[in-house]
C-alpha cells in the first residue's frame, strides 16, 4: 500500500479496510502471484510509486488527512503553474548588439546612470559583453565608463547627445528660429548646422519656398530628403553618433568648397564675448561653415550665456547677428551691447501668439 505522499505503508491485522496480513515483501513484486492462485498478485503488479500522485488516485488513509478536501485537478495544475510563475522569471529576450547597446544608451539617458550589474540582469549578457557594450557607446560619445557602470550627466565640458540637447529649452529654441526665418529668402543657399537649436528651421523652411539647403546634420537630411522644394547638399565625412552629424577634417574641406547665402548655427556656450564648443571636430566644421557663408547668424537661447566648453570657435562680433530669448539676463544684454554686436531677443510668448 501507498500513503497519499507515495511512500510505502505497513498494513496490520484489524486495520481500518479490514485487510488481512501479508507476508512482508522485500524485492520487486511485478509479475508475481499470490501463493495458492493463479490470480496475479494486485499489489505485486502496482509500481511502486516514484514521487507524489495525483488526487484521484491517492488512496484514503486512516486519520485526519482522510477528511482533509482534495483540490480539483484544474485548480490543481492552476496552482502549480503559478507557483512556477513566482520562483522562476522569464529570460530577457535576446537582443542583437545594435538593440542591446541602443536601450543601454537610452536608460543612460533616462536615469542618468547606470550600473553593470544593472545591465546585466536587464539583458541577460555577461559582464564582459556589458563592457564592450559600454566602451563602444563612450567611443561614440554617447556616455562616460566609470568605475562599476556609466554615466551621461552632462557637465559644463560635455553634453550627452543630440537627443538630450534637442530636449533643452524646446520653446526658446522655436521662438529663435522663427525669427531666423524672416532672414532665410526664398531661393536662396542656406547652411544649417548640426546644432539641436537650428533643427526647427529646418522644419520651417519648407512651407517657404524653394531653397538649398547645405547641412552636416544627418536630421535634417532626414526631415528635407522627401521636401519636393528643398536641394539637400549633404557634407559628408565621419559620422558622429553623439551628435548625430558628420564631422572631422574631410567635412570641413567639402563645407569650404561652398558659398552660401547665409550660414545658422549655433554654439554650446558663449562666455567673455566667445563661443565654445566640448567638440573638437565640431569646432573644426563650424568654422568651415563660417567661412562657406556671406552672413552668418548665431542662434543661442540664453541658457548657453555663462557656460564654459573646451574649444573656442570664434568671437560674437564675427556673427552679423546674434538671435536669442528675451529670458536672456541684463547684465549679457548690456555685455553685448558693449562688444558692438548686433544681437535680437525674441520671446516664447510672442511665437506661440
Amino acid at each position: 500500500m501507498t500513503d497519499s505522499e507515495g511512500n510505502r505503508a505497513s498494513v496490520t491485522d484489524g486495520g481500518p479496510h479490514g485487510r488481512a496480513p501479508e507476508t512482508e515483501r522485500s524485492g520487486p513484486a511485478a509479475g508475481r502471484r499470490s501463493p495458492g492462485t493463479d490470480r496475479p498478485d494486485p499489489e505485486a503488479e502496482r509500481p511502486a510509486a516514484a514521487g507524489p500522485r495525483t488526487p484521484e488516485a491517492a488512496p484514503r488513509t486512516a486519520g485526519p488527512a482522510a477528511d482533509r478536501p482534495q483540490a480539483a485537478p484544474e485548480q490543481a495544475t492552476s496552482e502549480r503553474a503559478a507557483a512556477g510563475q513566482a520562483d522562476v522569471a522569464e529570460p530577457p529576450a535576446k537582443l542583437s548588439p545594435r538593440e542591446r547597446r541602443k536601450r543601454i544608451a537610452d536608460r543612460v539617458l533616462a536615469e542618468g546612470q547606470v550600473t553593470i550589474e544593472e545591465l546585466v540582469q536587464e539583458l541577460g549578457v555577461s559582464q564582459m559583453t556589458v563592457h564592450r557594450d559600454l566602451d563602444t557607446l563612450e567611443h561614440q560619445g554617447w556616455l562616460r565608463k566609470v568605475r562599476g557602470g556609466a554615466t551621461a550627466a552632462p557637465n559644463a565640458l560635455f553634453e550627452s547627445n543630440a537627443r538630450w540637447r534637442g530636449n533643452e529649452q524646446v520653446a526658446a529654441k522655436e521662438a529663435i528660429c522663427a525669427a531666423a526665418l524672416a532672414i532665410a529668402e526664398p531661393g536662396q543657399a542656406v547652411i544649417i548646422d548640426d546644432s539641436s537649436t537650428a533643427l526647427p528651421l529646418a522644419r520651417a523652411l519648407s512651407s517657404r519656398g524653394a531653397y538649398t539647403v547645405i547641412t552636416n546634420s544627418l536630421q535634417v537630411i532626414n526631415e528635407l530628403a522627401e521636401e519636393p522644394d528643398i536641394r539637400v547638399i549633404a557634407l559628408g565625412g565621419e559620422y558622429h553618433a553623439a551628435f548625430n552629424a558628420f564631422l572631422g577634417m574631410s567635412t570641413a574641406d567639402s563645407a569650404r568648397s561652398f558659398r552660401a547665402d547665409v550660414a545658422f548655427l549655433s554654439t554650446s556656450a558663449v562666455d567673455n564675448g566667445h563661443c565654445y564648443h566640448q567638440a573638437q571636430e565640431n569646432v573644426l566644421v563650424k568654422r568651415a561653415l563660417m567661412a562657406a557663408a556671406r552672413r552668418k547668424v548665431l542662434l543661442v537661447d540664453h541658457s548657453k550665456f555663462g557656460r564654459q566648453a573646451l574649444y573656442e570657435l570664434a568671437p560674437l562680433a564675427d556673427f552679423d547677428l546674434v538671435i536669442s530669448d528675451t529670458e536672456l539676463p541684463q547684465e549679457e544684454q548690456e555685455a553685448l551691447h558693449s562688444l558692438g554686436v548686433r544681437y535680437e531677443l525674441v520671446s516664447e510668448e510672442t511665437h506661440r501668439a
